[in-house]
């Protein structure tokens, strides 16, 4: 009765350490799933925050827009208008340059150095774009970041949509710094 037993548990031990092996072998371990789903939730929590950041971007509106080009430098007039309940400033405005073609002859950033109140319209005259290709006859400009009272957003969106490995490896495409 006592080798039956002994045949008995050794026959367990054998069928545990094989369903062990085999669970290794064919899925992940507890500890490696546990670090997927917070890799998961972090990636997330990093969306909600660049939803956030989008939709407030979005209440950023450029009502009008009228540009010049003297020689080769890009001169804008803007009317920008703050749809957020909060005060905004330093607007970083992207603008696309594009040939008779409709090729994107440059893409250019640059910052307004501006606050804007709730609900508020702010206009912007003989902002420089700095120089650009001298075949540009056209322009597309939209706001892309901007500062408020309680964070101070920058979204890298080429390297966060180019390359979602990019997101999982390394984070440094959005900034968040809390006053």
């Amino acid at each position: 009765m006592g080798q039956i037993i002994l045949d008995i548990f050794k026959a367990l031990a054998a069928g545990t350490i094989f369903l062990l092996i085999l669970g290794l072998i064919m899925g992940e371990s507890p500890k490696k799933q546990y670090a997927n789903s917070e890799k998961q939730n972090e990636k997330e929590s990093f969306e909600n925050i660049i939803n956030h950041m989008k939709y407030i971007n979005s209440k950023i509106e450029i009502e009008k827009s009228s540009w010049r080009k003297i020689y080769s430098i890009a001169e804008f007039n803007f009317t920008i208008k703050n749809k957020n309940n909060f005060k905004i400033k330093d607007i970083e405005i992207e603008c696309k340059f594009y040939a008779p073609s409709k090729t994107i002859t440059d893409k250019e950033k640059r910052k307004i150095y501006v606050e804007i109140d709730i609900n508020k319209i702010s206009n912007i005259k003989d902002f420089s774009f700095g120089f650009i290709n001298n075949q540009s006859n056209s322009a597309n400009c939209e706001v892309v970041n901007a500062k408020y009272d309680k964070f101070d957003f920058k979204i890298d969106y080429e390297k966060l949509y180019k390359d979602d490995a990019y997101f999982e490896k390394n984070y440094n495409f959005i900034t968040l710094v809390t006053k």
